[in-house]
């Protein structure tokens, strides 16, 4: 007599192994998943993929983990997780930042200029514009405060802030 026992007990071997990721700052930076690859020593091998995302308070703020299994014909098994962080931290760019201004009169205050800002994930950003004055002791003699507030979707905001002194110093 002869007894052949065939036992298949080892695993195949997953080939699709990416990398975490948990610097990204943008949803655009998400990389596709990859297919799933695998080998066995017996030739047959399934891969299944899933992902699930686990959203944070903005659209640039989640995880994403992905998962990759594969199974041979007599169900030994190989995994691999990939867990993708994505957390905007990066406040948004003022295109114009006029600088402090010294002036004799009113009239000599130049207009506010037009004010727009970039974001590092593409997101239109609006920009919110205020002017405030705090009086001195004479109509020509006060300053005018000036804040510009550019927030992206995530909370990240750039305030720039122009103080114009008026100041009438020269004698009728």
């Amino acid at each position: 007599w002869q007894t052949i026992t065939v036992n298949d007990d080892e695993p195949p071997v997953l080939l699709t192994t990416p990398l975490d990721l948990n610097q990204l700052e943008c949803a655009d930076q998400v990389p596709p998943a990859p297919v799933g690859e695998a080998v066995d020593n017996c030739g047959v091998v399934f891969v299944d993929f899933s992902e699930t995302t686990v959203h944070g308070d903005c659209p640039n703020q989640f995880t994403i983990v992905r998962r990759w299994v594969a199974t041979d014909l007599c169900g030994n098994r190989d995994e691999h997780w990939q867990h993708i962080t994505v957390n905007d931290t990066e406040a948004p760019v003022l295109a114009v930042t006029p600088l402090d201004l010294s002036v004799e009169c009113s009239e000599d205050i130049p207009l506010a200029p037009a004010q727009s800002a970039t974001d590092n994930c593409d997101t239109p950003v609006d920009v919110e514009f205020t002017e405030s004055i705090i009086p001195g002791t004479c109509p020509n003699q006060y300053q005018l405060v000036r804040t510009w507030t550019a927030e992206d979707v995530c909370g990240n905001a750039t305030v720039h802030v122009q103080t114009i002194t008026v100041s009438d110093t020269e004698a009728p």
